[in-house]
């Protein structure tokens, strides 16, 4: 079940590391967004248009090879515009 919807400036790579001018949208769920990132086979997902993050608030810690967060490595995947980003 969805629990909350947060929209945020966009991140860059660059300072001041966000723009405004363009919002990405984190869905946050109480289960595993299974209809949103089945396709992946993955807990969370990323998708690119419109820019927006499918996260479950209740799973296990998790931490990519990069030793970023799930949410973190969402984020990562919209900054870098990178599918694979630190798989």
């Amino acid at each position: 079940m969805l629990i909350e919807t947060l929209i945020i400036c966009t991140l860059t790579t660059v300072s001041p590391y966000y723009d405004c001018s363009e919002n990405w949208t984190i869905y946050l769920y109480d289960n595993i967004p299974w209809e949103h990132c089945a396709e992946y086979g993955t807990r969370s997902c990323a998708k690119w248009h419109p820019k927006r993050i499918y996260i479950s608030i209740n799973q296990p810690e998790w931490y990519d090879k990069c030793g970023n967060t799930t949410l973190w490595h969402e984020l990562n995947h919209l900054k870098y515009l990178d599918g694979i980003y630190c798989h």
